[in-house]
């Protein structure tokens, strides 16, 4: 079964992406444990999320920034929640 949004239950916490989504990134990252950190304390707030560039980055370890974006009415949400990670963000892309 579908949810609203065309959001697919079955990515254990993760988003899948439809055509017409509006997602935004809320953290963009090198460091694979400030990544960790941000899946988990998303998952814990029950907030779906996709992440960009994660298999890229395996292959370039610290070369590659990875981004985690949300739905565009969680942004607000999810950046509270991720506040206080110290990370290497860039400016907010769509």
């Amino acid at each position: 079964m579908d949810r609203p949004g065309g959001l697919d239950p079955s990515r254990d916490g993760k988003l899948g992406y439809h055509l017409g989504m509006s997602l935004k990134t809320v953290l963009t990252a090198k460091d694979p444990v400030l990544l960790g950190a941000a899946k988990s304390m998303l998952d814990a707030a029950e907030i779906e999320y996709l992440v960009v560039g994660e298999n890229a980055a395996s292959v370039f370890p610290g070369g590659l920034r990875v981004r985690i974006q949300v739905e565009a009415d969680k942004v607000d949400e999810a950046k509270e929640l991720l506040a206080n990670l110290a990370t290497d963000d860039a400016p907010e892309q769509e």
